[in-house]
């Protein structure tokens, strides 16, 4: 039934292996290893960006090889230690904001650790082809780029170099995605469309050492206007102050909610699958961003912070399938009652980012309510959220985990809440469903690098396989009855081909299992970047 979407499939084919023929052998790969430098791109792909770490200065920078050819015997046991981590950047942690990192790293040109994202030089190869005899014999010692300096000890050294560079850094990624999708089990065929699904600019600029404005726009579909399914967004604009080093920058403007993975961090390159799992944009209404102010840090190397009063939700938006239509995004955000979200971040170990996250307001009071008389009526209306998730990249196996839960125990209040003109806010409640007093969901998701047991090369073929379960019916309000197509099982399996780090060709198929209702199979080709 696959053939049915022949575009698709030629799509992936096509520029796999036009990459491929142009590419050297996975022998000349390991030959030519030993001698030429590492691209310069390599290292701007190091840090995949995301507000809250190196353009603040409060999360751990990619870490600069040392300069002299020391073997790993000359180290002093401090500086041994200190080697045993491995930046969060590897694993995509920075998401999409690391712009102070890409421009100090890139301009000074150290041989840093990042370089390794989408390599295997965390398992073996030496990444640094100009350290000769010593390189050898520290791959020979753990199979990994050993680095003599702390994240706070190349934080201080680069201090001074980079007030010497430019202080604007443009960045970016994309998307572009051809999906061949058929609709109930007897659709006579796929329908087939090709779009330019995301297309992201962001600048940043540091004002001062210590004052920096971070911006980012986004293009949806390539064409915005009334009547199209595209659209222009300011995405993010906040500013950073930071105050004591890496332990705390105050922060304001418009932020990303902190709330599992993908909201935060979701250039193409660094997930899995063309499209964003469907929980987070149902569950986790991926990408939501609210006005806020609030604060960001490190407690410690392995151990980070974000904490915000933001925009609430607007419980008028609330709907059956989601809290996507109540987000503000920073477009007059009604605002009576802020909301508190934050997120704590640990990596206890190499290869191994954990994090927890919450969100809770009262949002009653930033709607318009009326009892039947006509008069007006004060509704509270609490929400709250959580989130746990966790990553693990290590010698080519790849796994995610993310769980979430939202509870709205007064929804049957909201339901019964009416307009001025008497007219009830939710009157197609009892047709469509209600706004749940639980909504949750969550995946799991596992992937390997082939590549590895057949050649030695830095390029990358992921095999990859997602379970999503998500229903924002899980428990309703005892007047109404659920609906039973809002209730899904999702499997997603396929491929990710990165010939560089910030460069993917994906190929997936879905398989979208309604509880009630009709299902879906769908086949996926795309194209990803970042820069």
């Amino acid at each position: 039934m696959y053939f049915e979407a022949p575009f698709a499939v030629g799509f992936f084919c096509a520029f796999t292996l036009a990459f491929v023929s142009i590419s050297p052998s996975a022998s000349a790969s390991a030959s030519a290893s030993a001698s030429e430098p590492e691209p310069e791109s390599a290292l701007i792909a190091t840090s995949p960006v995301a507000v809250g770490d190196a353009r603040v200065d409060s999360a751990p920078k990619a870490r600069s090889a040392p300069t002299l050819d020391l073997a790993p015997e000359d180290l002093s046991p401090e500086d041994r230690a200190s080697e045993d981590r491995v930046p969060a950047e590897e694993l995509g942690a920075s998401g999409m904001t690391s712009t102070a990192s890409v421009s100090s790293i890139s301009s000074t040109a150290s041989t840093s650790r990042a370089r390794a994202i989408g390599t295997h030089a965390d398992d073996g190869e030496c990444v640094d082809r100009n350290r000769g005899d010593a390189c050898d014999r520290r791959d020979a010692r753990d199979g990994r780029e050993r680095s003599g300096e702390d994240d706070d000890v190349l934080l201080k050294g680069l201090e001074p170099m980079r007030r010497a560079q430019e202080s604007t850094v443009i960045g970016g990624y994309g998307q572009l995605d051809l999906t061949s999708r058929r609709v109930g089990p007897r659709a006579e065929r796929f329908d087939v469309r090709g779009t330019v699904r995301r297309l992201v600019l962001f600048v940043s600029h540091h004002l001062t050492e210590d004052v920096s404005i971070y911006t980012e726009f986004e293009w949806e579909n390539a064409i915005a206007c009334s009547s199209c399914r595209g659209s222009v967004e300011v995405e993010q604009v906040a500013v950073d102050w930071k105050l004591i080093d890496s332990l705390l920058t105050l922060r304001g403007g418009l932020v990303l909610v902190p709330m599992g993975i993908i909201n935060q961090w979701h250039e193409p390159p660094i997930f899995n699958g063309v499209e964003r799992p469907s929980f987070d944009e149902i569950v986790i209404p991926s990408t939501w961003r609210e006005l806020a102010i609030g604060a960001t840090g490190r407690f410690a190397e392995f151990l980070s912070y974000e904490l915000y009063l933001m925009t609430p939700l607007d419980p008028t938006g609330l709907g059956p399938a989601g809290l996507a239509g109540a987000r503000g995004q920073g477009s007059f955000a009604s605002s009576r009652t802020p909301a508190l979200s934050g997120r704590i971040e640990v990596e206890p170990w190499l290869g191994t980012i954990a994090g927890a996250s919450f969100y809770a307001s009262d949002i009653g009071t930033n709607g318009d309510f009326f009892d039947a008389s006509g008069s007006r009526s004060r509704l509270r209306f609490p929400i709250f959220g959580y989130a746990v998730d966790g990553r693990y990249k290590r010698r080519g196996l790849e796994a995610r985990f993310v769980w979430s839960q939202w509870f709205m125990p007064k929804a049957e209040d909201l339901l019964r809440a009416r307009r001025a003109d008497g007219s009830l806010w939710f009157p197609n409640a009892t047709q469509t469903g209600p706004v749940p007093i639980r909504a949750e969901g969550g995946y799991v998701e596992l992937g390997y690098d082939v590549l590895r047991l057949f050649m030695k090369s830095h390029h990358v073929l992921v095999v990859f396989g997602r379970v999503e379960r998500y229903s924002t019916q899980a428990k309703v309000p005892s007047a109404f009855v659920r609906n039973p197509s809002l209730v899904v099982m999702e499997y997603t399996y396929g491929l990710s081909y990165r010939p560089i780090p910030q460069l993917v060709l994906k190929l997936d198929t879905q398989l979208r299992d309604r509880e009630k209702g009709l299902d879906e199979l769908a086949v996926n080709a795309g194209l990803g970047f970042m820069f």
